[in-house]
């Protein structure tokens, strides 16, 4: 959070300006909105969605959308963004492997609780560089894909991606 804070990406929760909440949950114009700043995307030429007209965020949907990170949340029309539901820990996975373009999944990661989920694979390649390691430490054979994502959870997600990959 403290990193995220450094970079100007850790944005205060509903409580005010001094209160970041990493236990609530993480919702998804939220999560645009630190992905926005954490990989400072230019604003966005085009109206996306729906869903997100007159949000505090709208913009940063549409710098998302236009970045190829999110495709919406209703496929296969995808003319909705859905921003006030909270991301899974699977949607995160996805929404990072396409921010920072991970293509390597190092055969899997061995998590057993993943075999069925549509995010296998970007669960499996977030693993692989070093981003997650699961969700029940120290096992850590499970990653929880469709548990809902805390915001701390998002900005550890975040920071270790920014610390440790390469910006696209």
């Amino acid at each position: 959070i403290l990193y995220l804070a450094a970079l100007g990406a850790a944005l205060p929760c509903d409580e005010g300006e001094t209160f970041f909440c990493p236990k609530d949950p993480m919702q998804r114009e939220d999560l645009a909105a630190f992905m926005v700043r954490v990989l400072d995307l230019p604003p966005a030429s085009t109206d996306y969605f729906s869903d997100d007209d007159g949000l505090t965020y709208e913009a940063d949907i549409n710098a998302l959308a236009q970045a190829g990170i999110t495709k919406g949340c209703n496929p296969p029309v995808n003319d909705r963004f859905c921003p006030d539901k909270t991301v899974t820990r699977g949607q995160t996975a996805a929404f990072i492997v396409r921010a920072w373009k991970l293509v390597e999944d190092g055969g899997g990661a061995g998590f057993t609780d993943t075999t069925t989920s549509v995010f296998v694979k970007d669960i499996d390649r977030l693993a692989y560089v070093g981003i997650t390691k699961g969700c029940n430490p120290p096992d850590n054979d499970l990653f929880c894909p469709d548990r809902l994502q805390t915001r701390g959870e998002m900005s550890s997600f975040l920071a270790r991606a920014h610390r440790n990959l390469d910006l696209p």
